[in-house]
C-alpha cells in the first residue's frame, strides 16, 4: 500500500494560496466559516471530476479506510456503543455498493444490514417508524439501514404501501 495520505497530498498540491491561508487559520471554536473558503465550498468540489483517480491510489485509500472501519467496530464493541448508519438516495444511486464496501471486512456478528421490505398488513397500522425501532442496535452493535424511516413516511404513502 502506498502512503496513507496520497489522496490528501494530491488534493493539497492543487490548492490556491488563499485556501491554504484560510485552512491554516481555521478555528473550530469560531462558528463563522472562513470567507475565503465560502466561494470554494459548493463551487469547486471537482465534480464532475476532471481527473479520474488512479485505480491503485483508490484501492490503497479504500483499504486504509476499511481498516479504520474495523477499528471503529472494535471500539463500538469494546465500549458497548450503538451505531446507526442510514443510507438514503434514489434508486441506482449506489447505496448497495456503498453498503457492500462499508461492511466488507466487518464482523457480521456485530454489524448487520437492514433493508425492510414492503410493510405487512400489521405494520401498515403502526406508526411509520415502529418497524425501524425493532431493528435498532443493541450494545456493541452497528446497524446499517438501506433507506430510513423517512422513506416510509414519505415514499410509501405515495406508492400506496400504507
Amino acid at each position: 500500500m502506498s502512503g496513507d495520505n496520497d489522496v490528501s497530498k494530491k488534493a493539497q498540491t492543487n490548492r490556491p494560496q488563499e485556501i491554504e491561508a484560510a485552512i491554516a487559520g481555521f478555528d473550530l471554536d469560531n462558528p463563522d466559516f472562513p470567507k475565503a473558503l465560502k466561494k470554494f465550498v459548493l463551487g469547486d468540489g471537482g465534480y464532475p471530476y476532471e481527473d479520474k483517480l488512479d485505480r491503485d491510489l483508490y484501492d490503497d485509500e479504500l483499504e486504509r479506510l476499511q481498516i479504520e472501519l474495523v477499528k471503529l467496530q472494535a471500539h463500538v464493541r469494546e465500549a458497548g456503543e450503538r451505531l446507526v448508519l442510514v443510507f438514503e438516495g434514489r434508486d441506482a444511486a449506489g447505496k448497495g455498493g456503498s453498503i457492500f464496501n462499508f461492511t466488507r471486512f466487518l464482523n457480521p456478528r456485530a454489524a448487520r444490514i437492514v433493508a425492510l421490505p414492503k410493510p405487512t398488513e400489521t405494520e401498515r397500522g403502526e406508526w411509520y417508524f415502529q418497524r425501524y425501532v425493532r431493528q435498532m442496535p443493541t450494545r456493541g452493535e452497528i446497524v446499517l439501514f438501506d433507506r430510513s424511516w423517512y422513506n416510509r413516511a414519505g415514499v410509501e404513502p405515495v406508492m400506496g404501501f400504507c
